[in-house]
């Protein structure tokens, strides 16, 4: 029987986006191989992003967005067809994972 691996939804919203023409998993498990790009994963197979700490691009945290600022930057580019939101630019051509807190059920960190 061939074992198949089940991709997390960033990896599956990464690999619709740019479409790859070679995709492997290292048998060990330990490298995904996407076109040039490898990226190394954990002995389980697991790549574990800490949102919370120092980390991603330049080792500096990852930036968050307010979704309103988001929805009123958006709203001032299609009613003018320019914003001064560096948001906008910042996010362009980038995957984006919206997520959700909630005081009220003592959430204490909000969801990456």
């Amino acid at each position: 029987t061939e074992e198949k691996a089940i991709p997390s939804l960033g990896v599956a919203a990464y690999l619709g986006y740019t479409n790859p023409q070679n995709l492997t998993l290292e048998e060990k498990g330990n490298a995904l191989h996407v076109d040039s790009l490898e990226i190394p994963l954990q002995d389980d197979g697991n790549y574990l992003i800490n949102w919370y700490k120092q980390g991603g691009v330049n080792d500096g945290s990852f930036r968050t967005y307010p979704i309103y600022g988001l929805f009123k930057a958006g709203l001032q580019f299609r009613q003018t067809g320019t914003t001064n939101a560096d948001s906008l630019i910042e996010l362009q051509d980038k995957i984006v994972f919206i997520g959700a807190s909630a005081a009220g059920l003592s959430d204490i960190k909000s969801t990456p």
